[in-house]
């Protein structure tokens, strides 16, 4: 039998209070998954280029550091952090990094998909959009 305290379990098992040190370590989690996010995606390009080894990994942190990916990553992290912070109703620490990592890694997908969906709702399918004047 429940009683009005709702059991939980797994990920859930402590209570959770948000809190500013808590939100603060949630959203550095995240831009560390910006950051991995990016790392894997500049490795991935240099695989598809036939590299198997970095040449010189100074080089390619400077680079990784000047990429647009890792920027875009970082300016739309605020906009992931506050969905993964709003959807947060009971968690652990531990539960909050997988999320925050996970979250942070695929940043530039979730705000290309946000973005696409209002476009999308702003252009139904069949409508047609009305040519620009010059």
């Amino acid at each position: 039998m429940i009683t009005t305290h709702q059991q939980t379990f797994g990920a859930q098992s402590v209570p959770f209070q948000k809190n500013l040190l808590f939100a603060i370590y949630g959203f550095t989690v995240t831009l560390i998954g910006v950051f991995l996010g990016s790392t894997y995606r500049a490795l991935q390009a240099l695989r598809e280029k036939g590299i198997t080894r970095i040449p010189n990994l100074k080089e390619f942190f400077i680079g990784l550091l000047c990429s647009v990916d890792l920027w875009i990553g970082i300016v739309s992290a605020p906009i992931v952090f506050a969905l993964i912070w709003q959807s947060l109703a009971t968690v652990n620490i531990a539960g909050l990094t997988v999320v925050a990592l996970q979250n942070g890694f695929c940043c530039t997908l979730i705000i290309a998909n946000l973005v696409n969906n209002q476009t999308a709702a702003a252009h139904p399918p069949g409508q047609k959009e009305e040519p620009k004047p010059e």
